[in-house]
């Protein structure tokens, strides 16, 4: 494997951690704490695996119609982020934190199958 890729694969490492952190901090607490103030709907806030932070990145980025498809309600309701004051800092975030997770698993299945 070549230096340049070990590099390009530890700085995607570093903007996937940046961008889940400051997705997490930044805007999934507010949307959390909007939601629960307005007693509409009850978020999942003990995930695991990651999928709420998805969930709502897909909810702020999607359209309603798809939203609704790509989020399932159990994890959150697609109508309930849309419904809040999404701003473009919001915006900005979680197309970084889509951008981040899609770049670190494309180098990463690149390396496991050509490199």
């Amino acid at each position: 494997m070549p230096d340049w890729y070990l590099w390009l694969f530890a700085s995607s490492i570093i903007y996937a951690g940046v961008s889940i952190i400051s997705f997490r901090q930044i805007t999934v607490r507010r949307i959390n704490r909007e939601i629960r103030e307005s007693g509409e709907y009850y978020l999942s806030t003990d995930d695991k695996v990651g999928y709420t932070l998805l969930s709502i990145a897909l909810a702020i980025l999607l359209p309603l119609k798809w939203a609704k498809i790509a989020v399932p309600d159990a994890i959150i309701d697609s109508g309930s982020v849309k419904k809040l004051r999404i701003t473009t800092k919001d915006i900005f975030l979680s197309t970084s934190y889509i951008a981040s997770i899609v770049s670190f698993l494309i180098i990463g299945v690149y390396s496991t199958t050509f490199a």
